[in-house]
């Protein structure tokens, strides 16, 4: 396993989840039609590393990921992967599967560790709901519904509230996990698939595809108090620097916009990747 995979692992643990038929187990072969899981689904992810120096990103339009070096930015490689419908444990330290989870319908981007890392989300987008599974037995112990087209999700430092994009009806959900309900919703732009809470925890951004925004709430009210423009159909794949100072948003053709978060506007970015591109 090379370092770049060795230092980026954890975290794509967090940010990937593995999916159903979206690409076949053998992508440098010759490549099968794809099966998605509708005909108007698209995904994509978007993780940094711990060095914060490089970026990877994945679509279901493609089987494959990109590498992006934030330092130049440039793209480094695309490496050919793999989806399942099954969320999959990996050694941090090895890269190899330890576990295989079943039970989900369709689990899609959405998937956060608790803070504590006992307890893994994991969003159904069949049936709008969101599986509990706790990590020491890798089984689903519990489920919270109410969801309306189910996205990308985000918990607070404290374990206690978790936010979910409701792309069907164009808000945030607002969930009390110990209740293991709903207690409000976030009206934002069309289509959210993004809920990426700031790393210090005042903000969620939520990226929306159809108005081609993002919009930026305030925890602690709950509401929108900034709609950043100039996106490309942005969605779930919004990831912020340490200092928290910058977010990296995902565009649909896989280029990266760089936001100035006190100032709430984009900044740079980097083309997309042509899919001919090599390692």
């Amino acid at each position: 396993m090379n370092t770049f995979f060795r230092t980026t692992t954890l975290a794509l643990c967090s940010a990937f989840v593995l999916m159903a038929a979206a690409v076949p187990a053998h992508a440098d072969q010759a490549t099968p039609a794809r099966t998605t899981f509708d005909g108007q689904i698209r995904n994509n992810s978007l993780a940094l590393s711990p060095d914060e120096a490089t970026a990877v990103v994945s679509y279901s339009e493609r089987p494959d990921v990109i590498v992006y070096d934030l330092a130049t930015n440039s793209v480094r490689g695309v490496r050919n992967g793999y989806a399942s419908s099954t969320v999959t444990r990996l050694d941090t330290a090895s890269g190899q599967a330890r576990a295989v989870i079943t039970g989900f319908a369709q689990p899609r981007q959405g998937l956060r560790l608790s803070p504590d890392g006992a307890k893994l989300y994991v969003t159904n987008f069949l049936g709008d709901k969101l599986s509990i599974v706790d990590t020491q037995t890798d089984k689903i112990e519990a489920e919270i519904a109410g969801f309306n087209k189910i996205r990308a999700i985000s918990v607070t430092a404290d374990g206690k509230t978790l936010f979910a994009a409701n792309s069907g009806s164009n808000d945030i959900a607002v969930v009390d996990i110990g209740a293991r309900r709903i207690t409000s919703m976030v009206a934002v732009g069309r289509d959210p698939y993004g809920a990426a809470l700031a790393p210090d925890g005042r903000q969620i951004y939520a990226g929306n595809l159809a108005d081609n925004s993002v919009s930026v709430i305030d925890v602690a009210t709950p509401k929108v108090v900034a709609t950043i423009t100039g996106f490309k159909q942005p969605r779930q794949a919004i990831v912020f620097t340490r200092d928290g100072r910058f977010a990296y948003v995902l565009n649909e053709d896989l280029s990266l916009a760089k936001v100035e978060r006190g100032a709430q506007r984009i900044v740079g970015g980097i083309a997309p990747a042509p899919a001919s591109t090599k390692n």
